[in-house]
């Protein structure tokens, strides 16, 4: 039987990528359980739960590497399709959870690796879910989290073995820690009435990473303001990193006023309009107008925090040239015609708006990107276009009012489904395409009643945020898997640009205020106050389920379950 699960795929790839003992460790090493999750091994495994491993060897008092804690799994598949399996004392009834996820760190040989679940002891195994390793290109790497939806496995309605198997035929050894269900989130949404506003000269984007980090684009002065919490963010306590100034702290201002005339590099950047982070703190930039997107190694542990490791886009960091052919001659078009919205999955794959190219592009290797060589990352999805080799046709794409086009799609979000909203400004719409993706696929279902929406956010209970911009309000849907009906709306607001979650489910707001003349239709915005970031908090967070081998006295800082920095 262990040998036929090798043959069961699923169209979905979760990224374990190793890290090597002399590189930079890009992720935060602490994390926590909810109250209502479930742990199967953190230093060890939980009371009660059982090693039912074959054909391999495991230590689990492994003491490097460690992800968090002072121990990790060691395992080692000494035959091919050799196994990982952990047994639970009894079945647990999934009802109150939500995903399985771990964290691992893997060997340098790319190896192949998928997960399934067993009801019972011998119990028909649910559908897989694969990840594999894969060296990055400078030659270090990290910890990666795990993340499968229960959904991608079956929807099991009990499980009582987790196993994790070797699947490429081959022998060699990876880390596992830190493994629990999840449980469902229960946050309710925020109110309507504003908690705090943070004045800021035209913020177009907003993220908050798994340690609490807010990050604010602000397009108007090229620079990215980033402070250790919100808290500070809010109570107007200055900046305490500034991303696009070079070393003379000078940055290239306005790009709507002078064009950016000191140019582009790993610090410089010209008109970012959006950010979002991954569940290791990584960052993501979208330098709007010099083409490109920037990826800065999580900055609280990075030496060089502002200075990016990695550009999308581009050949190197110099370059800004529009639609840049940076793969020869591959069937794909991998640079940008103004790059909008950023937002990152719960497997950290990268959804990237290509604006006037009219698509929206997936990236499932999204840290291998330039490092001022010849190497490139390239997309491998596409929704808004056939296939990865054509474009739109910018702002006279008149015609593209199909569910499989767009007319200036501005900003993206990704449910814990899987889901892909985008936001379709010229169009006033909204378009929901469902997981799994495929290039050119129509949407499944279409929110419609707003004034040019510039982005979308989902909070950690599901639902759908959209900024309909020009007529000043957010909009709230529920339950946007089956109701397209709006449910509630936050108003009062400017121009409302970029909207982002923390882990609580407190929903940031980049109102970046009205052009000069106060007219929502001139341009540029972002130029009349009052201009800001809002904060509107949620109730207190809860989650279901049993209280099964929890460790809620751990002294270790929460990881939001699901980031969705969008712009």
């Amino acid at each position: 039987m262990n040998t036929v699960r090798r043959f069961h795929y699923l169209k979905v790839l979760l990224l374990l990528m190793m890290r090597s003992s002399t590189g930079a460790d890009w992720r935060t090493s602490s994390v926590s359980a909810a109250a209502g999750d479930v742990v199967v091994y953190r230093d060890a495994l939980a009371t009660g739960w059982q090693d039912w491993s074959w054909q391999s060897a495991r230590n689990f008092s492994n003491t490097s590497p460690v992800y968090a804690g002072t121990r990790s799994i060691a395992f080692t598949a000494q035959q091919a399709f050799a196994g990982l399996s952990l047994r639970a004392p009894a079945p647990i009834n999934t009802a109150n959870y939500s995903a399985l996820e771990f964290y691992g760190y893997g060997s340098s040989s790319g190896d192949k690796y998928q997960v399934y679940t067993q009801p019972t002891d011998s119990g028909t195994a649910s559908p897989t879910s694969q990840f594999n390793t894969r060296p990055v290109a400078s030659g270090t790497g990290e910890w990666r989290r795990i993340r499968i939806p229960l959904h991608l496995l079956g929807n099991p309605a009990q499980i009582q073995r987790i196993n994790i198997q070797e699947n490429a035929g081959q022998t060699g050894t990876i880390y596992v820690d830190e493994i629990k269900l999840v449980g469902v989130t229960t946050t309710a949404i925020p109110d309507t009435t504003r908690d705090g506003t943070r004045a800021l000269g035209g913020p177009s984007g907003v993220a908050v990473a798994p340690n609490g980090r807010a990050y604010v684009a602000v397009y108007p002065q090229s620079r990215v303001l980033s402070w250790s919490n919100m808290t500070s963010m809010v109570s107007n306590a200055a900046p305490d990193r500034i991303f696009g100034v070079n070393a003379s702290n000078l940055s290239n201002g306005d790009p709507d006023a002078n064009g950016c005339t000191r140019g582009a590099s790993a610090q410089l950047m010209c008109g970012p309009e959006s950010v979002a982070v991954d569940s290791g703190g990584n960052l993501y930039v979208a330098d709007t107008y010099h083409q490109r997107v920037l990826i800065f190694f999580n900055p609280d542990t990075d030496a060089t925090p502002t200075t990016a490791d990695r550009v999308l886009g581009q050949r190197d960091f110099d370059d800004t040239v529009v639609n840049a052919d940076t793969v020869a001659n591959n069937s794909k078009r991998e640079g940008f015609n103004l790059p909008r919205g950023v937002a990152v999955d719960f497997a950290d794959n990268l959804y990237v708006v290509d604006e006037f190219n009219q698509r929206v592009l997936k990236y499932s290797w999204p840290l291998w990107g330039v490092g001022g060589s010849s190497e490139m990352t390239i997309p491998d999805a596409v929704l808004g276009q056939t296939n990865l080799n054509t474009l739109g046709t910018g702002t006279s794409d008149s015609g593209a009012t199909a569910t499989n086009r767009f007319r200036l799609p501005l900003g993206v979000a990704i449910d814990g489904r899987g889901n892909v909203y985008v936001a379709d400004i010229w169009n006033n719409r909204v378009q929901r395409f469902d997981y799994p993706l495929t290039n050119g696929e129509a949407a499944a279902r279409v929110y419609t009643g707003f004034f040019n929406p510039h982005d979308v956010a989902i909070d950690p209970a599901g639902t759908l945020f959209v900024a309909d911009t020009k007529n000043g309000k957010v909009k709230a849907f529920i339950n946007p898997l089956i109701d397209a009906t709006a449910d509630r709306e936050y108003t009062g607001l400017q121009f409302p640009m970029g909207l982002a979650f923390d882990a609580a489910g407190n929903l940031l707001v980049a109102d970046c205020g009205r052009a000069a003349d106060g007219n929502v239709n001139s341009f540029p915005p972002c130029r009349r106050d009052p201009l800001g970031v809002v904060l509107f908090k949620a109730p207190v967070a809860s989650t279901s389920g049993p209280a099964l081998t929890v460790d809620a006295a751990a002294s270790r800082r929460a990881i939001n379950p699901d980031i969705y920095g969008i712009n």
